[in-house]
C-alpha cells in the first residue's frame, strides 16, 4: 500500500472515530438532570472548591469531605469538573459530565493507536467501535464519575509500555506511563498505579524478559509518580490518608463495609455490560483457542490485560460493575481482531456459525423486548407511543434484514448491521428513554427548585430526604448549604422549634410518625405536586411561618 493510501485510510478512520465518539458521548448530554448517588456528589464539590476558591481542601455541603467517608476520594474528577464549569462560567450537568465525555473520546483513540500497532488498521478501527458502542462504555462516557478518565489514563500508560518496550516510542517516553499513573492516583488512588504495573510486570514473566525493567527505569518512575500524587495528599492532612488508603482500599478489598458481592459477580455482569456485543463472544472466544492462528504477541498483551483485571477484582470482597471498566479497552481489540479475522480475512469460515446463532439469538430477543416494551408503553407511559413504535418497527426492518443477510451468509453486511443496531440503540436511549427516566422518577430538579424559591432567604433544611441531587440543585439555587439532618428526627423538630422562619423537606413517614409533636408547634405542610414516584421522593414540607391550613406548593 502506498504511504498516500496509507495515510489517507489513517486519517479517515481517526475522523469517523472522533466523530462517533462524540456523537454519542455528547448528544442530550446537558439536558438530563444529575442522577443520585454519584453525579451529584462530583457536582457539589466542585461547586464548593469554584465558590471557596480552595482547591486542596475539599468540602460537601460546607463540610469537610473526611466528615463523610462515602465522599473520600482523590480530586483529580472534582478539579476536573471545576476547571470546565469555570471554562463556561457555571456547574451545570453539562460540565459535570464533560469531562468523561471527553475521557471517554480520547480513550476510543488510545484502542484504535493500540489496534493498528498490534492487528492493523481494519482490526484497530473495528475494536475502537466495538468500543464506543457497549453498553458500559456508553453509560460511563455520559456520567458524571470518576471511572472514565481513570480509564484514560490506565489505557495511555499501558499503550506507552507496549509501545516503548516494542521499540514503537522511544524509551525515554516511558515516563509519560508514569505520569499518567500519577494523574491516576490522583483520581482513584493505589490502583492507579498498581493495575498497570500489574498487567506489564506479567506480561515480562510470560516473555521472559524480566531483565527489560530495567529499561523501563522504574526508580524514575516512582520519583515521577510521589512528585505528580503526593503534594495534595501531604496538603489535604493525615485524615484523608488514613480514611482513604486504609479503610476505603486495604480494608474494602479484604473485607468489604460495602458492595459485597461474590466470586462470579463479573462473570455475570460483565456480559450484560457489553452487550450487544456479547452475542458474539462466543465467536471471539473460539478463535482465541485456534492453533492455526497468527501468533502475536500484542494479543497476549491484551489477554493478560484483560485476564489479570478481571482475577484481581473478583478477588475483592467489594465489587461494582465500573471498577472492571479498565478491562473494556482490551476487549474491545480482542473481539476487533477476532471480527476482523472471521469477516474480512475469510479466515476460520467455521466459526460463522456462533455468529449466525448469535445473530439469530439477538433478533430473537429483540422482538420479545420491543413487544414486550410496546406493550407496557401502550398500558404505562401513553406519551410515548410514538417514539416506540418508531421503535418497533425499526426493529422489524432491521430483524429482517438481518435474517436476510444470515441466509445468504453475507459476512459484511451481517457486521454492519450489529454496528447499526448498536449505535442507534445508544441514540435512542439517550435521546428518548434517559430523558424519560429522569422526567418520571430519577430527578429531585424540580423538587429542590420549588423548595428553594419558597425558602427564599431563610434557612432550609431535610429530614430522612438526603440525595446529593437536592444538596447540588437546593445549594447552586439558594448560594447557602442546605442543613442536612439526614435520619435525625430530634434534630429536626429542634430546628423547626426556632423563632425564625425554617423551612424543611420531610420524608412522608416521618412525618405522619411524628405528626402529632409537629402539629404542636404549629407547622404549615405543603405538598409538593410532583411526577415522581416512589418512596424516596414521598415528601412533605414544612414551615414554622405562616400557621394555618395546609397549602399545596
Amino acid at each position: 500500500m502506498s504511504s498516500d493510501k496509507w495515510l489517507i485510510k489513517y486519517w479517515l478512520s481517526v475522523i469517523l472515530i472522533l466523530a462517533l465518539s462524540g456523537s454519542v458521548f455528547f448528544y442530550n448530554l446537558g439536558k438530563i438532570s444529575l442522577w443520585d448517588p454519584d453525579e451529584p456528589r462530583g457536582a457539589v464539590i466542585a461547586y464548593e472548591m469554584l465558590k471557596s476558591k480552595d482547591w486542596i481542601h475539599l468540602s460537601y455541603n460546607g463540610e469537610p469531605i473526611t466528615n463523610k467517608p462515602a465522599l473520600v476520594k482523590p480530586p483529580l474528577y472534582y478539579w476536573s469538573i471545576a476547571a470546565f464549569s469555570a471554562f463556561q462560567g457555571k456547574v451545570d450537568e453539562f460540565s459535570a459530565r464533560a469531562p468523561s465525555a471527553l475521557a471517554g473520546i480520547g480513550t476510543a483513540l488510545l484502542v484504535f493507536l493500540l489496534g493498528r500497532i498490534i492487528f492493523g488498521n481494519k482490526a484497530a478501527f473495528l475494536g475502537a467501535l466495538i468500543f464506543i458502542s457497549n453498553h458500559m462504555i456508553f453509560e460511563q462516557a455520559r456520567s458524571a464519575e470518576i471511572d472514565m478518565i481513570l480509564c484514560l489514563l490506565l489505557t495511555f500508560s499501558l499503550f506507552v509500555f507496549y509501545s516503548c518496550y516494542h521499540g514503537i516510542l522511544p524509551q525515554r517516553n516511558i515516563l509519560a506511563a508514569y505520569l499518567a499513573m500519577g494523574l491516576a492516583v490522583l483520581a482513584k488512588g493505589p490502583l492507579g498505579v498498581m493495575v498497570p504495573v500489574m498487567v506489564a510486570g506479567l506480561y515480562l514473566l510470560v516473555q521472559k524478559d524480566i531483565k527489560a525493567v530495567a529499561r523501563m527505569k522504574p526508580l524514575t518512575g516512582l520519583l515521577l509518580i510521589l512528585l505528580v500524587a503526593s503534594p495534595w495528599f501531604i496538603l489535604e492532612g493525615k485524615a484523608f490518608g488514613t480514611e482513604f488508603f486504609f479503610r476505603q482500599n486495604i480494608e474494602r478489598f479484604f473485607h468489604a463495609f460495602d458492595h459485597l458481592q461474590p466470586f462470579y459477580y463479573y462473570l455475570v455482569k460483565l456480559p450484560l455490560h457489553f452487550m450487544p456485543w456479547t452475542i458474539l463472544l462466543p465467536a471471539t472466544m473460539s478463535y482465541w483457542f485456534q492453533k492455526d492462528k497468527e501468533k502475536n504477541p500484542g494479543r497476549i498483551f491484551l489477554l493478560i490485560w484483560f485476564l489479570s483485571m478481571l482475577i484481581f477484582f473478583s478477588l475483592s470482597q467489594s465489587k461494582r460493575s465500573i471498577y472492571i471498566l479498565p478491562l473494556y479497552p482490551a476487549l474491545s481489540l480482542l473481539v476487533g481482531e477476532a471480527l476482523h479475522q472471521i469477516f474480512y480475512e475469510n479466515k476460520f469460515i467455521s466459526l460463522m456459525r456462533w455468529v449466525r446463532g448469535g445473530g439469530i439469538f439477538l433478533i430473537v430477543l429483540l422482538i420479545l423486548v420491543g413487544t414486550a416494551g410496546t406493550v407496557f408503553v401502550l398500558v404505562k407511559l401513553s406519551g410515548l407511543v410514538l417514539q416506540t413504535l418508531t421503535a418497533l418497527l425499526f426493529i422489524t426492518i432491521w430483524s429482517a434484514l438481518m435474517f436476510r443477510f444470515i441466509k445468504r451468509s453475507e459476512a459484511t453486511r451481517m457486521l454492519t448491521a450489529f454496528f447499526v443496531l448498536a449505535f442507534s440503540m445508544e441514540f435512542f436511549s439517550a435521546g428518548v428513554v434517559y430523558p424519560e427516566l429522569d422526567a418520571r422518577s430519577r430527578s429531585s430538579k424540580k423538587l429542590c427548585r420549588m423548595a428553594a424559591e419558597k425558602a427564599g432567604d431563610s434557612d432550609l433544611g431535610c429530614v430522612g430526604f438526603h440525595p446529593p441531587s437536592a444538596v447540588f440543585y437546593i445549594n447552586r439555587e439558594r448560594n447557602r448549604p442546605l442543613k442536612d439532618f439526614e435520619y435525625r428526627i430530634e434534630d429536626g423538630i429542634s430546628f423547626l422549634k426556632q423563632g425564625k422562619t425554617v423551612y424543611c423537606l420531610m420524608n412522608r413517614s416521618i412525618y405522619e410518625r411524628e405528626k402529632e409533636r409537629l402539629e404542636k408547634v404549629s407547622i404549615q405542610l405543603y405538598i409538593p405536586d410532583l411526577p415522581l414516584k416512589g418512596w424516596k421522593w414521598d415528601l412533605v414540607f414544612l414551615t414554622n411561618h405562616n400557621q394555618g391550613e395546609q397549602t399545596p406548593i
